[in-house]
């Protein structure tokens, strides 16, 4: 398969791919896994498709092999690229994937390449920087983008590098199936549907270059058919799969016994029971006193059931985190859901509790020159960042790394290296590194199953215990959940119950898995939504009533005193115009010229026929007729002015949010151009300023 795959690459890009093979090699991944092999067939293939596979499965390699496939393919139509170096663009959900996809490609790439690659990655925001002039490079290039930065490129620079596209790679794909919060479907703020609009405009606009889309997934099972015809653009399209997981997921639970004691319990064994007879009753593997008893510690005033069991928590992860009797060392994470700043504060405040006792040795300062470098280069950036007082710098002194969502990007980058270079083995994190994430944890810890006010469901659950285990470096990763034993209070047992409830379902889910179960567009939701908004408001409920509504209604004026069911319409109608008038735009600006209503239409049904919703609703043909329709209005009858097009696409806001920002504009501009002083002033002058 590599041979046939080689045939496909440049000499250039045949050297790179051999000596990434052998660094592949020297790290002890001399063979592909089955999981591999089939995403290795389809590469062969030179074909777009979606990898659907466990976590652990070996889906980063297949990644890196199609980049460098694609940076470095024969070409032989001369349309296939333009004259600048092909680009692949990497598509994460969050900024810490986005940043240790970066921190990996960037190591594996450049050494393969010998720097002939340039690795970078925008994360988050709307906005696009002064300093990203690298993208028009004449350097084969490899850009992660979070979803909202790839929307801000295609405002800024769509026309100047989509010709360069070679590759596109959806990295948790699953992410497009509609979460079902339908208030953030009409305040356009739901992320699936972003992902669905730029996934279904990118796809349209690259097809011109022969480009190919990889789409990489964990826990599609329930979508997967529909996720691959949307990845193929056919309908016949299957996903690349296989159940294959290099390493064994144990999961079970962490119980908190009185006197300060543990047991470990576990459940699950790649989602099937784990359930023994003894006595003539059902039970479960355990292990008495895994760790010794947590040393005594002050009682708190009014403590909730969560922060009781922290001490728990923190002395089972140090001494998981600690050499085992052959010298080995394990890598935990603690995975929180909110709120890591408390539990930062109460790790801080228990190790100076038991700062006179002996303590697991669960860090050594390296002593090897590289890894000492990077270990010291990580303190002083944490220095420079947040100050040696902080609560992330005090701790990672201590060799507990703290990683947070609005971590900074360099100091990110430098947190990812220390725990792949295994210099730190203890790490406390929320879910914007340990979803999606793939690092080397051998054991993740979950001290609460609630987000917010509400809780985990089963696929947040299944992505987050599937962060456990070390492909290439063990055979087995365990997920625990702390449980209170007894469970005392109403909290304790609503603990239970949800842990149970999960993996109740966790097991069915992998028992019995249906493909085709239940896809769920968030652009066929929304149309549906608003059709339903609309059936509300008017007594006459027919299809021709509905369409000349579509056609002649416009958000930004929408009348005097309205209900709120008509307010609600109107929001809703904005949601899918601001997708709308993004093709809208973008079509013209890639087309370099004002379309006519017969040519527009004609783009906007291809674009259409690159939704999800296009393969996952069953009534797609009626949905594709109100979206054309109205995409339609807007150019001859909403929004007739281009200018005024552009200006409200370029806002990144629904048009009527952008419309109030433009007419904003020129107060805002006025005001900040008083403060054009603003670094020279007194404290209290700039207090005045910012209060007007």
């Amino acid at each position: 398969m590599m041979q046939r795959l080689q045939k496909l690459i440049t000499p250039n890009g045949r050297n790179f791919l051999e000596c990434y093979l052998r660094q592949s090699y020297q790290k002890c991944k001399a063979l592909a896994w089955r999981s591999q092999v089939c995403g290795i067939e389809r590469l062969a293939r030179a074909e777009s498709f979606a990898l659907c596979t466990p976590t652990g499965s070996g889906k980063t390699t297949i990644a890196e092999i199609a980049i460098l496939q694609s940076l470095f393919l024969k070409t032989t139509n001369s349309n296939n690229f333009s004259s600048s170096a092909p680009l692949v663009i990497y598509l994460v959900p969050s900024r810490a994937l986005a940043t240790e996809v970066e921190s990996n490609l960037s190591r594996v790439l450049k050494r393969s390449t010998n720097n002939n690659v340039i690795v970078t990655g925008l994360y988050g925001g709307t906005d696009w920087g002064p300093t990203d002039v690298w993208l028009t490079s004449e350097q084969p290039t490899v850009l992660i983008c979070t979803y909202e930065k790839a929307e801000a490129l295609m405002k800024f620079l769509g026309s100047l590098f989509i010709r360069r596209v070679s590759l596109i790679v959806l990295d948790e794909a699953h992410a497009v199936q509609f979460d079902g919060n339908k208030d953030s479907l009409q305040k356009a703020e739901n992320r699936s549907l972003r992902l669905e609009s730029l996934g279904a405009r990118l796809f349209t606009y690259v097809e011109q270059n022969y480009s190919r889309i990889i789409a990489l997934s964990a826990v599609a099972s329930q979508t997967e058919n529909a996720l691959a015809s949307w990845i193929e653009n056919s309908t016949d399209a299957s996903p690349a799969k296989t159940n294959y997981r290099s390493t064994r997921q144990l999961i079970g639970r962490l119980e908190c016994l009185p006197g300060r004691r543990f047991e470990i319990r576990y459940d699950l064994l790649d989602g099937r029971k784990l359930e023994f007879q003894e006595g003539g009753q059902a039970d479960t593997p355990f292990i008495p006193n895994p760790f010794p008893t947590y040393p005594p510690v002050p009682k708190g005033k009014n403590e909730g059931a969560e922060k009781r069991l922290r001490p728990y928590l923190f002395w089972a992860a140090m001494h998981l985190a600690a050499p085992d009797e052959k010298g080995q060392r394990r890598a935990v994470l603690i995975s929180v859901t909110q709120q890591p700043g408390g539990y930062a504060e109460d790790f801080l405040k228990l190790l100076k509790t038991w700062s006179q006792i002996e303590m697991p040795a669960f860090f050594q300062e390296p002593i090897e020159a590289e890894k000492l470098e990077v270990w010291q280069k990580c303190l002083r950036s944490c220095e420079d960042y947040f100050g040696t007082k902080s609560r992330e710098y005090q701790l990672l002194e201590k060799g507990i790394i703290v990683h947070h969502g609005k971590m900074p990007g360099l100091m990110a980058r430098l947190l990812i290296d220390v725990i792949d270079e295994k210099i730190v083995h203890l790490v406390l994190a929320t879910s914007t590194l340990s979803e999606g994430v793939n690092l080397p944890f051998e054991t993740v810890l979950i001290p609460s199953l609630r987000r917010g006010t509400g809780e985990l469901n089963i696929r947040e659950f299944g992505n987050l215990v599937g962060r456990s285990g070390r492909p290439g470096f063990g055979t087995e990763g365990r997920s625990l959940v702390l449980l209170s034993n007894p469970s005392t209070d109403w909290s304790d047992k609503e603990a239970r119950k949800r842990y149970l409830s999960l993996i109740g379902e966790f097991e069915n889910q992998t028992q019995a898995i249906n493909p085709n179960a239940n896809p769920l567009s968030p652009l066929a939701e929304l149309l549906l939504r608003l059709e339903e908004q609309w059936q509300l408001i008017f007594i006459y409920n027919r299809q021709d009533n509905f369409l000349n509504w579509l056609e002649k209604t416009a958000p930004i004026n929408p009348g005097n005193n309205l209900s709120d069911a008509q307010l609600s319409a109107i929001e809703t109608l904005d949601s899918l115009d601001s997708i709308l008038l993004s093709a809208i735009v973008e079509i013209e600006q890639l087309e370099a010229k004002d379309l006519s209503p017969n040519e527009l239409e004609e783009h906007l049904q291809k674009i259409w026929q690159r939704t999800f919703a296009h393969y996952a609703s069953c009534e797609q043909e009626r949905l594709e007729n109100l979206f054309i329709r109205r995409g339609r209005a807007l150019k001859t009858e909403i929004y007739k002015d281009l200018s005024q097009r552009r200006r409200l696409y370029r806002t990144s806001l629904p048009p009527r949010d952008g419309n109030q920002l433009l007419t904003l504009y020129p107060r805002l501009k006025e005001q900040l151009a008083v403060g054009g002083d603003y670094a020279i002033w007194t404290v209290e002058k700039r207090f005045n300023y910012i209060q007007i």
